[in-house]
């Protein structure tokens, strides 16, 4: 059910109908990771976006040129943030590129960021 263009009472990670692209389903079945100096996220696609996982490490500070609106989902989201930056709680954003400059705290690109384990980027299975 959805209300004003935004799902409602239906689960985050919702898993794809049998009829749907073999992409969707490896896409939402597979996580991502962003690992650097300063964090360490697991994140999963969907078909609303892209799902930061709860006790994924944050930055703790922006960078100088860090957009404001990611200062502004940071701010958005800080009851789900500890005190250590690590995620309380599952967040839902719009696409890997905002996920990843949440998690990083600055302007970043998703979709070469966000990697499986084996080392394949989000943008490997976008092609």
């Amino acid at each position: 059910m959805g209300m004003l263009g935004h799902p409602i009472f239906e689960p985050i990670l919702i898993r794809p109908s049998a009829n749907e692209s073999n992409l969707d389903n490896y896409c939402e079945t597979i996580p991502f990771y962003l690992r650097t100096a300063k964090t360490n996220a697991t994140g999963r696609c969907t078909r609303e976006g892209f799902v930061v996982l709860k006790g994924s490490q944050l930055s703790a500070q922006p960078t100088s040129s860090c957009p404001e609106s990611i200062k502004r989902l940071r701010e958005k989201y800080a009851d789900r943030i500890d005190q250590q930056a690590i995620l309380t709680d599952n967040i839902l954003l719009s696409s890997p590129s905002a996920a990843a400059s949440f998690v990083t705290y600055a302007s970043t690109n998703g979709v070469v960021l966000w990697i499986t384990k084996d080392g394949r980027s989000f943008k490997e299975y976008e092609s």
